[in-house]
């Protein structure tokens, strides 16, 4: 192997884009194009947050970083040629990701999710309040508004010039544009078959379904959330779709920061820029940031460190530091962490951790490994260290549903799904059919999670009926709510009229009596009446529900959520404060925080 990666050191899969000037003039315009859609929140972040020495420290930096990279990148290519084709293939994939994103929620166009719920919140308080947001209202621990906020702040200003209306649209629009941005660089990438990258990525996964089968919890039902099969709060692995219908927000950190890291590194093999992409990466998603560590061993390559310190991208740094300032004003012991044999006895989660590793990506990485014939140096290095850091991931968990796990992960196994996709396309290019029937198989029985994810948001875009509603895991433990004895979670939407003295029949179990009925996210909780509920721990199978109302079935459809006014959605500081605030006692809110006093 060590001979043939230094007879390859020259190769790259993906091509050199020296030898092909159209495709590299096309990857400047969209590396740039990509900056700025990265920066414009960094901007508005400055001047709507922090005080006026800030952003003339940070942003004056921050600019002169932006520009001078992409004065680089365009220059390096003086290709001129019509631009009307390729804007024409943007059409099309923008309407491809719009249709892909109408999917999951985003704006309130689509079925919502409860974490989606959650982002709308969110904007609700980027809407409602005026800049910074402050909570007067709540204790000085939890002062104002403390979140990655790169997802939000464009269509929040759009709302605030246009209106609610307008500016929830804008979430889905801008959404749907850093899905069409990423799949453009998979035509760069991969060029005639960009396409097939495309249905790849939509349905790429890890192979959740053989782990709960292995775990013997046996098939789900059509629609079931199963990324959890390790166990709750334990470990999770996300593929794409789930991604998109449950965190939205950190979707352009996870898949269009590392496809910029790859392009620098990898293609162009350079760290210029680096600095500059690592910095607004942050203020998207700083957890998600920690995965680009598989990236450090190639700069350490070929007397690459020497270059970071001559890239004029540091002239970004301040920034960074203003948002690594912003994080750190959450109060002490507002998020749960620990190691895992702090929060698990060892014996139960050590064969739970082998099969998560063999299921979530070490299936996947034998694949790769095998059908690959042959390795670029730098591939071979990202392909190593993207399995270190999904190995060590898990050892230390983050939040109340591990985010660590889920945030961190995203780039290794965005580096993962590159590397198959290109792997896939040489065993094409070689007519290596074997080799294509063993990656068409693993896509087959990965494709199960993010088709279950699909499935379940197009339940709730399709007529039915209340009478086959379900339990859902869409909140605490498939259909139970920890929090409440005796009540459980419905796929019945807000809007469903239903209330005390209602009947519930769950299929295969029995009949009983709704004593409360109430809303938590944007689905119907119900509890039943003490003496008589059984529903107390997760379903063996399916279970469908019916609600009766004087011995009649209630009718009606599921249906799209209207767009609701803002007073219809809770603060974020009133639902979930800790996790979304920062501490009136920081040194961020002392100092660099704009109170408009």
């Amino acid at each position: 192997m060590a001979d043939a990666l230094k007879e390859s050191a020259s190769y790259s899969s993906f091509g050199d884009l020296k030898d092909a000037p159209k495709r590299a003039a096309q990857a400047s315009r969209l590396y740039v194009l990509s900056i700025v859609y990265f920066m414009l929140p960094c901007f508005i972040f400055l001047v709507g947050f922090t005080k006026w020495y800030v952003i003339l420290f940070a942003g004056l930096s921050l600019a002169g970083a932006g520009f001078l990279d992409a004065k680089n990148e365009l220059s390096r290519n003086k290709v001129v040629y019509s631009w009307w084709a390729d804007m024409k293939w943007f059409l099309l994939i923008m309407l491809a990701a719009t249709l892909w994103t109408s999917l999951f929620g985003a704006g309130f166009v689509g079925p919502q999710t409860g974490d989606q719920l959650k982002n709308h919140m969110i904007y609700r308080d980027l809407f409602e309040y005026s800049w910074p947001v402050i909570y007067p209202d709540m204790p000085s621990e939890m002062s104002f508004l403390s979140y990655p906020l790169g997802y939000y702040l464009v269509p929040a200003l759009v709302g605030k010039a246009f209106g609610w209306t307008i500016g929830t649209l804008s979430i889905f629009l801008w959404t749907a544009l850093g899905i069409a941005l990423l799949w453009s660089w998979f035509c760069v990438l991969f060029s005639r078959f960009a396409i097939v990258a495309i249905i790849i990525f939509i349905f790429f996964s890890g192979l959740d379904i053989l782990g709960l089968i292995a775990l013997g919890q046996g098939s789900p039902a059509a629609g079931t959330h199963i990324e959890w099969w390790s166990g709750w709060t334990f470990l999770q692995y996300s593929s794409n779709a789930t991604v998109m219908s449950w965190s939205t927000q950190h979707g352009a950190a996870q898949w269009l920061f590392p496809m910029l890291l790859f392009y620098r590194l990898v293609i162009q093999r350079e760290v210029r820029g680096s600095a500059l992409l690592v910095s607004i990466a942050a203020f998207w998603s700083h957890l998600t940031l920690l995965g680009a560590a598989l990236f450090l061993p190639l700069y350490f390559k070929e007397k690459r460190i020497g270059q970071v310190f001559k890239d004029s991208s540091l002239m970004a740094l301040p920034f960074l530091a203003v948002v690594a300032i912003f994080y750190a004003s959450k109060a002490p012991g507002a998020i749960d962490m620990g190691f895992v044999w702090e929060l698990w006895p060892i014996s139960e989660a050590l064969p739970k951790l082998i099969w998560f590793y063999v299921f979530e990506f070490g299936i996947l990485a034998l694949i790769i490994f095998s059908i690959r014939q042959r390795w670029n140096q730098d591939e071979w290095l990202i392909f190593i260290s993207s399995l270190l850091v999904l190995l060590v991931v898990p050892v230390y968990h983050i939040g109340w549903s591990n985010d660590v796990s889920m945030r961190v992960s995203a780039i290794p196994l965005f580096i993962l799904f590159i590397l198959f996709c290109s792997s896939i396309r040489e065993a094409f290019l070689c007519g290596n059919r074997s080799a294509i029937s063993v990656a068409l198989l693993y896509m087959l029985i990965a494709m199960f999670a993010p088709m279950n994810e699909m499935f379940r948001q197009l339940q709730q875009i399709s007529s039915s009926t209340l009478t086959v509603t379900n339990l859902t895991d869409v909140n605490w433990n498939r259909g139970v709510n920890r929090a409440r004895q005796n009540c459980f979670i419905t796929q019945a939407n807000r809007d469903i009229d239903l209330h005390a003295g209602d009947t519930v029949v769950v299929n295969a179990v029995g009949s009983f009596e709704i004593s409360e009925a109430f809303v938590n996210g944007i689905y119907q909780n119900v509890c039943v009446s003490p003496a008589t509920a059984v529903i107390t721990q997760r379903p063996a199978g399916p279970r469908s529900l019916a609600f009766f109302r004087g011995g009649e079935k209630l009718g009606g459809q599921l249906h799209l959520h209207p767009i609701l006014l803002p007073d219809a959605i809770p603060s974020i500081a009133k639902k979930w404060p800790q996790q979304y605030t920062g501490s009136g006692n920081s040194f961020f809110y002392s100092w660099f925080l704009n109170k408009n006093e």
